[in-house]
């Protein structure tokens, strides 16, 4: 149901995306699938891989879907250099779509298995937890980094390209592809960061790599004047 969601939302967006309200309306519903999808198959792989392997599977897991949205980008990239951005946005789309009748195949066999019984509520006790606390306040933060580079990337190479003379029609596309190209070099991350949390613990190996991504993430907004490959 949340990758329907998601599908159609997409399809339905260079149809009816002609101002920020609308866009943001249509994008909203598509990240509503995207949980449902996202969270949801997290959960699988752990449940799979529950007794070893745990963190290299759920970064594989992860890796995939780094990729998938770093060549989505890209080919988007790709296709606006020969056409409207609409119709490779439909393009795109449409190829996404192809997920529906995947996941009903690789799912097929799997049977749903709970610790518990959940009324669907939600329970605001969790918070007298420390622990529970610090966890969520950390990945809410590894979120809040992860997709505001992931839609903020784009948007500053075009400006800085723009900054240094370049047509925005043609660096929209030169954004889109290097975009694609840098998210997609980051899904080596979660299987590196899955190797080393089962070596070293999730706590450290996540502490150690959520800082370093959290000090690029910081100061590349103030690398506008710098050169292009050093930027990249």
């Amino acid at each position: 149901i949340s990758a329907l969601i998601s599908a159609i939302s997409q399809i339905l967006f260079p149809f009816f995306a002609e101002g920020i309200i609308t866009a943001v309306i249509l994008r909203f519903i598509s990240g509503v699938g995207l949980v449902g999808v996202y969270n949801t198959g997290m959960r699988i792989v752990a449940e799979r891989f529950s007794t070893s392997g745990r963190g290299m599977a759920v970064g594989t897991y992860v890796t995939f879907f780094y990729t998938a949205s770093g060549i989505s980008l890209l080919l988007t990239g790709i296709l606006m250099s020969y056409m409207e951005w609409r119709t490779a946005y439909l393009i795109m789309a449409a190829i996404s779509s192809g997920s529906l009748p995947l996941a009903l195949v690789l799912l097929r066999s799997y049977k749903y298995t709970s610790s518990g019984k959940s009324r669907g509520t939600l329970n605001l006790s969790v918070l007298k937890n420390k622990s529970a606390r610090i966890f969520m306040a950390g990945y809410t933060l590894h979120s809040a980094e992860l997709y505001i580079v992931r839609v903020w990337l784009p948007a500053f190479l075009v400006a800085t390209l723009v900054h240094k003379g370049t047509p925005v029609a043609e660096a929209a596309i030169t954004a889109a592809t290097i975009g694609g190209l840098a998210l997609g070099a980051g899904a080596l991350g979660p299987v590196i960061g899955g190797i080393l949390s089962d070596k070293y613990g999730r706590a450290l190996s996540a502490a150690a790599i959520f800082g370093l991504s959290g000090l690029v993430s910081f100061t590349i907004g103030w690398t506008i004047e710098l050169p292009m490959p050093i930027i990249i």
